[in-house]
Formats: structure tokens, C-alpha cells, sequence
């Protein structure tokens, strides 16, 4: 039986994130406590690319299974979510949305806690409709990883 993903097949995945241009510090973020996960941050801090993408409908994306537990921590996650999760994460795709807003991020553990506006991540809010409320977004995140690559960036043109 041959594994399927989002309704293609082979079910392929990018390896695991390594470094990053334009880190000023590890891949795993900096910090301790309650706010701090390590393997989070290390698959925020990614950069990869793929050779092909995967295109996806609206639907697809925003209705992937999403761990409902009470943490964001993922060390406090049972396996059943982190092997739901497991399916699905790290997938190259493309869908066609429209972007309803950006918002500039602060200082966490992801960069560090740095605050300086290039070293802060944006979210990014995708929505199926134009104009679409946040609450029903699919949120990427966009880290100082990611826009050293893309200098034109800028979140007035985004």
C-alpha cells in the first residue's frame, strides 16, 4: 500500500532543517522555561527549498489535522499528536490564497529573543477569500531565515 499525503502520492518530505542564512544565533533558539521548544523553533529556523511542490487546494491545507491539546510545547505533546502531526509536516506545497494582513512579531525564543525589526519573524495571513478574517487564516511564519533570502520583502509591499 502506498502512503498518501493531501491526496498525492508518494507522501514526500524534506529533510530535517540544518543551518540557516542569516543566523545570528542556533537554529534551536535561545531560552528556557515555559516558552522555550527547541524543536519548534528548529523547523521555524528552516530555509530549505525543494526542487518540486506539491499544489494543494485551499481546502487541503486548511483542514490538515492540528494537535487540539492544551501545551504548544512539544515535549508535552502525547505521540498520538506528534505522529499526526508527522504526516504532514515539512511537505513542499503551493496553494493559491490570498493574503489578508502581516504582523511583525517580537523578540522569543525562535530568534533569541532579538527585537530588531530584521531579526523578528512575521506572521503572515493566508486566506481562501480576499479580505478573510484572521481567526479563519492559515498563518505563516516568516522568519529573518527565510527574508535574507528575499531582500524586496518588505512588509508595506507585502
Amino acid at each position: 500500500m502506498v502512503k498518501r499525503c493531501l491526496g498525492f502520492t508518494p507522501c514526500e518530505r524534506r529533510a530535517w532543517p540544518g543551518g540557516a542564512a542569516g543566523a545570528t544565533c542556533a537554529a534551536i533558539g535561545q531560552g528556557s522555561g515555559s516558552h522555550y521548544d527547541s524543536t519548534t523553533n528548529r523547523w521555524k529556523n528552516r530555509n530549505d527549498s525543494s526542487a518540486t511542490y506539491h499544489d494543494v487546494t485551499w481546502d487541503a491545507l486548511a483542514n490538515l489535522p492540528v494537535p487540539r491539546n492544551s501545551t504548544r510545547i512539544r515535549a508535552h505533546w502525547t505521540q498520538t499528536d506528534l505522529d499526526t502531526l508527522a504526516l504532514y509536516e515539512g511537505l513542499p506545497l503551493r496553494v493559491t490564497a490570498f493574503l489578508s494582513g502581516v504582523k511583525v512579531e517580537g523578540g522569543e525564543s525562535t530568534n533569541c529573543g532579538e527585537d530588531a525589526g530584521s531579526r523578528v519573524d512575521w506572521h503572515v495571513y493566508l486566506n481562501q477569500a480576499p479580505h478573510g478574517d484572521h481567526k479563519h487564516a492559515v498563518v505563516i511564519e516568516v522568519t529573518p531565515r527565510v527574508r535574507v533570502l528575499h531582500p524586496n520583502w518588505k512588509t508595506e509591499v507585502v
